[in-house]
C-alpha cells in the first residue's frame, strides 16, 4: 500500500509492505520504490527471511525503514548501502544467528547516526538473547572472506586465465567442445566482463596469454589438430595466426606455463604424462622458434 498526504509534498510517500506475503526482499521488489525517489517511510513487516544486496538502492532520502517480525537471521553488509537519509531502523523480532556473517551489523551499529531499536540474538546458543546493540568486534574471534557471485557466464571450460593489456583487464576462456578461445574485457561502467573477441580452432584446452611490451600474444593448444600462435593485429582489430606448434611435439596437450629467461620466453607445455619444453624467440610481429 502506498500513501500519501495531500496537504504535503507530493515526494513525500509511505509504503507498507505488511499486508503482502513475501518470502524474500529482493532489490527487483522495490522496483516501485525506485521510481518515487522521495520515499520518507517503508514498512516491511511480514514472513520474508532475505534481504538482498542493494535492496534499497536509489531511495537516499529513505529516513525511516521497519523491517521489524520477519524471519531473517542475516544480514549482508550490503544491504543498506545507498541509505543517506536513514534516521531510524527496527529490525526488531527477527531470528538473528550472530555468527561471523553479523560482525558487519555490529560494528556499523556502534558509528552509525541512526537510531536503531534493540535487538538480540537467537544463536548460537552462546549469543542466545544477547543484545545485539551492546555487542563489540571483540565478542567474535573470526576472519571473514566472502565471494558474492557477480556475473554468469554460459560457457563450459577446461581453463582460465587473466591478463593485463593496453592498460584494460581480461579474462580468457578455453572452450573445448566449442573449440574456441572466448576473450572477456572488464567495462569499467558497468563492472561486469563483456565480450571483446575470440579465436576458433579444435577441442581447445588451453588458451595462454603472453604480453610483451605492448604486443599480445596467444598460445593455443588443442588435443586435435595442433597448436597455434597468435597475435594481436591492433590495425586490423582481430587476432591473427603467425606460427604452427609442431603436432609431434606437443600431442594431447594439457596446459602450458610460461616464463622467461633473460630476454627470451620459454614455453612449457605439459602432455599427458610427459613433459616437452618448446623454446620461441617472439621479435616484433613475428614468433621465431628457436
Amino acid at each position: 500500500m502506498v500513501d500519501t498526504n495531500p496537504a504535503a509534498s507530493p515526494e513525500i510517500w509511505i509504503l507498507d509492505f505488511t499486508t503482502f506475503a513475501i518470502e524474500k526482499l529482493l532489490t527487483q521488489d522495490c522496483e516501485e520504490l525506485l521510481v518515487r525517489k522521495g520515499l520518507r517511510r517503508l514498512f516491511t513487516s511480514n514472513s520474508f527471511d532475505v534481504i538482498s544486496d542493494d535492496a534499497f538502492i536509489g531511495l537516499p532520502h529513505l529516513e525511516y525503514l521497519f523491517i521489524e517480525n520477519n524471519n531473517i537471521k542475516s544480514i549482508s553488509r550490503h544491504t543498506f548501502r545507498g541509505l543517506k537519509s536513514l534516521i531510524h531502523l527496527d529490525l526488531r523480532g527477527n531470528s538473528f544467528n550472530c555468527d561471523c556473517k553479523l560482525k558487519w551489523l555490529v560494528e556499523w551499529l556502534s558509528h552509525t547516526n541512526a537510531t536503531v531499536e534493540d535487538i538480540y540474538c537467537e544463536g548460537p546458543p552462546e549469543y542466545k538473547k544477547r543484545k545485539i546493540n551492546s555487542l563489540s568486534s571483540k565478542d567474535f574471534d573470526c576472519i571473514i572472506t566472502e565471494f558474492a557471485k557477480s556475473q554468469d557466464l554460459p560457457y563450459q571450460s577446461l581453463s582460465i586465465d587473466t591478463f593485463s593489456y593496453m592498460n584494460d583487464e581480461y579474462v580468457v576462456i578455453a572452450q573445448p567442445f566449442t573449440g574456441k578461445c572466448i576473450f572477456l574485457e572488464w567495462d569499467h561502467v558497468e563492472k561486469t566482463f563483456r565480450n571483446y573477441d575470440n579465436i576458433t580452432g579444435t577441442s581447445t584446452v588451453v588458451c595462454k596469454p603472453i604480453v610483451i611490451e605492448t604486443q599480445l600474444y596467444v598460445i593455443v593448444a588443442q588435443l586435435f589438430g595442433g597448436s597455434h600462435i597468435y597475435k594481436r593485429d591492433s590495425f586490423a582489430n582481430k587476432f591473427i595466426k603467425i606460427q604452427d606448434i609442431e603436432i609431434l611435439k606437443i600431442r594431447k596437450p594439457n596446459d602450458i606455463e610460461t616464463f622467461k629467461i633473460e630476454n627470451n620466453w620459454v614455453n612449457l607445455t605439459l602432455i599427458s604424462e610427459i613433459s616437452a619444453v618448446l623454446s620461441y624467440h617472439f621479435k616484433d610481429a613475428v614468433a621465431d622458434k628457436a
